[in-house]
């Protein structure tokens, strides 16, 4: 996130017994041996599989991720903290603030007053620290703050000053340096500003190679881009600095909804599931933290977004994943829990499961910071797995999910422009109790300003058969299609247009995928006209 608000910068006895007969007799011994010796065994046996099922539930209940949160205006106001906590009903394990490099207050300099606070409050310090101007605005030349002008020395008495004060103060924090590098909107990415191929790596191992000199070995490096795609060009090989000068990798990531066009809803697994696979490859030894993570409001459930996030994807599908930071202001978008009640309810009853540790880290003194438990390998370079003939491929094509997450996997998208609900319905059900209801009130001439989508794998050459149930409240079109997941939304197969009508019918598509993409989207659209429709029993088969 770019920020530019002043006062708010962004873890076997074996079978010993084989065999002690010969023939059909057994010595007198070799049974007084196994009389006495075989429950010696078992005894043993049973206590070293207690010992390690106690060890497997003492790991199980310890919290394996540090949970976070930048507020508005915390550095100046730390009563923000436990607001924010109040609503979450959590305290966090992380306080992250921002501070820039050429502001002549107290967010230009070492601060252990507020360093103080934070670890009185049992938790870590984490500051990003961001070398510009901030009253110049992100997107704007900084020729003062050019990478070389670092890395030549230009700095070099602010950052020694700076990493002095880091060491007199002496407990363990975070620092996460010039973040979303990757991108285009700082002046310190390699693409803008003037800036040159491998300038950032320079800048970063000066800047590293400045706290070492001076002793500051309890900062903890963390390294973290943008996630993939869109404005984020650069890639992240290309800006890596190294192991030697990495404690942590990170990622920011936010689902920004349909409030401005040219965007769309994402899910927590769309948002991330590419940076994070391709740390594995990049620096498969590093935890991942999440440094700025969010969704807004606009265009589906941000309710069930953050449910879905926090319960489900992190502890199941991002296990090494060892920190997370919400971004808890209103900036661009509305990205605080606050932003609706469902949205505040949500995270405070997802937040509350003891997978997230909260501050109990005021007497911490291990540098560079640990996991809370280790990390496992990032599976990298998966094959796309040979599609089996008949197997189902979309999930929960009855809507029978219960509860906030009654949609998941599938996310709803009304643009701009448009008005439009998707309900979980039980007066029409082809297939179980309920249906999705799709209720557009006011349209645009683009069919696709409301969208129903599912995320899926497909792969090129391969056919697939579609079905689904569905009615309407007056005979109308829908439209559906496979595409790609990110801009340019490149479709995969034509558009197909499907006829409805009030009686309630089954229809089938065969469609072929001209691409292998594992993070597609399947896509029916409702933007044709206003009007009600019942969708239900969606199921996509492979098929030769």
């Amino acid at each position: 996130m770019h920020y530019t608000g002043k006062r708010t910068f962004r873890q076997k006895l074996t079978d010993y017994f084989s065999s002690l007969s010969s023939g059909k007799t057994v010595s007198i011994l070799s049974l007084l041996l196994i009389t006495i010796l075989l429950p010696v065994t078992a005894f043993l046996t049973r206590q070293r599989q207690d010992t390690k099922q106690s060890a497997q539930a003492a790991t199980a209940s310890s919290p394996p991720v540090y949970y976070g949160v930048y507020v508005h205006n915390d550095f100046w106001d730390f009563t923000t903290i436990p607001s924010f906590e109040g609503l979450a009903g959590k305290p966090v394990a992380i306080v992250q603030t921002y501070q820039n490099w050429a502001t002549a207050d107290a967010d230009h300099t070492f601060s252990p007053s507020w360093m103080d606070q934070v670890r009185a409050h049992g938790s870590i310090p984490q500051i990003t620290w961001q070398p510009w101007d901030y009253t110049v605005g992100v997107n704007n030349p900084q020729p003062a703050f050019r990478l070389n002008q670092i890395y030549n020395g230009a700095y070099d008495s602010y950052i020694t000053t700076w990493a002095q004060a880091a060491k007199a103060w002496g407990h363990p924090f975070f620092l996460r340096f010039a973040h979303e590098m990757n991108g285009n909107w700082y002046p310190w990415s390699d693409s803008t500003n003037g800036n040159q191929p491998g300038d950032y790596i320079k800048a970063w191992q000066h800047v590293h190679d400045i706290f070492t000199a001076q002793g500051a070995t309890n900062v903890t490096w963390v390294w973290c881009p943008n996630v993939e795609g869109g404005s984020a060009s650069t890639p992240l090989s290309q800006l890596y600095p190294g192991d030697t000068y990495v404690d942590w990798v990170c990622m920011d990531g936010y689902n920004w909804g349909t409030q401005v066009a040219g965007f769309s809803w994402q899910t927590f697994s769309q948002v991330f599931t590419q940076t994070y696979t391709d740390f594995g490859q990049l620096a498969p030894s590093k935890p991942i933290m999440i440094g700025e993570f969010s969704s807004a409001e606009t265009g589906g459930s941000k309710a069930a977004w953050i449910t879905d996030a926090l319960s489900t994807q992190l502890p199941n599908n991002f296990p090494n994943i060892k920190a997370v930071l919400w971004f808890n202001a209103n900036y661009e978008r509305d990205w605080r829990i606050e932003s609706s009640t469902a949205s505040q309810q949500a995270f405070a009853q997802a937040i509350a499961i003891p997978y997230y540790a909260s501050n109990q880290f005021g007497s911490l003194n291990t540098v560079p910071i640990q996991p809370l438990q280790p990390a496992n390998p990032i599976p990298t370079n998966t094959p796309t797995p040979t599609p089996v003939p008949g197997a189902k491929l979309v999930q929960n094509g009855s809507f029978e999910n219960t509860g906030a997450n009654w949609l998941s996997p599938w996310f709803f998208n009304s643009k701009t422009g448009t008005a439009a609900t998707i309900t979980q319905d039980n007066t029409y059900a082809a297939n179980g109790t309920y249906s999705a209801q799709i209720n557009a009130t006011t349209v645009t001439t683009n069919e696709w300003d409301i969208q129903l989508i599912q995320p899926m794998s497909v792969t090129a050459g391969q056919n697939y058969t579609l079905s689904f149930s569905a009615k309407a409240s007056a005979n109308r079109p829908i439209s559906m299609t496979i595409s790609q997941s990110v801009s340019p939304w490149t479709q995969y197969t034509p558009t197909q247009t499907i006829n409805l009508t009030t009686t309630p019918q089954t229809y089938t598509v065969n469609i072929t995928p001209n691409t292998t993409d594992p993070n597609a989207w399947i896509i029916f659209n409702f933007c044709q006209t206003t009007g009600q429709v019942w969708f239900d029993n969606v199921v996509l088969l492979t098929s030769t």
